[in-house]
């Protein structure tokens, strides 16, 4: 289903799949050109108007923001919009910048804690320029900032983070952490890789 659009235009391609799937009462035309959605959705069978209200404005550093929100929670929008206001009579919002990087959070582990403790010691020391060579050779735009690491016993909790471009960069992160720790396994034959990402990853 999902090949239907390389061999038909996207509107047969929808009408197609509705007809598969035996699903009715969608909008088989779209009230715009359907081609505008090549990139951004796969094996399209319809699509749905959802309201969209404004809360606002929102004061950040000096500025005012209207917020457009796409919803159907009830009331949802007027909660926002009490909270915006709250915000513009104590002053407006003010932001700093404290870093500016994507993180990858994978684990592994190590048969004993003294071998996980050398390996966290090394990373985060003199291991930082052997790691950035590995990593930055997946990609000419991510570029290694830090690695950190937390034991929990056996298990080592890596943070590796990175520059992204102007990409959010999330599979950027993926692949150069993939290539880290593979690389590393030549250095660490007893490190185990028990998931690429062990909800240690942060924005």
């Amino acid at each position: 289903l999902y090949r239907l659009d390389q061999v038909m235009g996207p509107e047969e391609a929808i009408k197609c799949r509705q007809a598969r799937l035996g699903v009715r009462n969608l909008p088989a035309v779209f009230p715009y050109d359907a081609r505008s959605l090549h990139g951004c959705c796969e094996s399209v069978i319809g699509y749905v108007p959802i309201p969209i209200g404004v809360a606002g404005p929102l004061s950040v550093d000096g500025r005012d923001h209207w917020i457009p929100l796409g919803t159907t929670e009830g009331a949802l929008v007027a909660s926002i919009n009490r909270g915006c206001k709250l915000l513009g009579e104590a002053g407006g919002v003010r932001t700093v910048l404290t870093s500016d990087c994507m993180t990858r959070g994978p684990v592994v582990s190590f048969p004993d804690i003294q071998l996980a403790h050398e390996f966290c010691s090394w990373i985060e020391g003199d291991g930082f320029e052997h790691c950035a060579q590995l990593f930055n050779a997946t990609s000419s735009h991510a570029r290694l900032q830090s690695v950190r690491c937390k034991q929990a016993g056996h298990h080592v909790y890596i943070r590796v983070a990175a520059t992204t471009g102007e990409a959010m960069g999330m599979n950027m992160l993926g692949k150069g952490t993939d290539a880290l720790l593979s690389g590393l396994e030549g250095l660490y034959p007893d490190m185990r890789k028990i998931s690429l990402s062990g909800n240690y990853c942060i924005d």
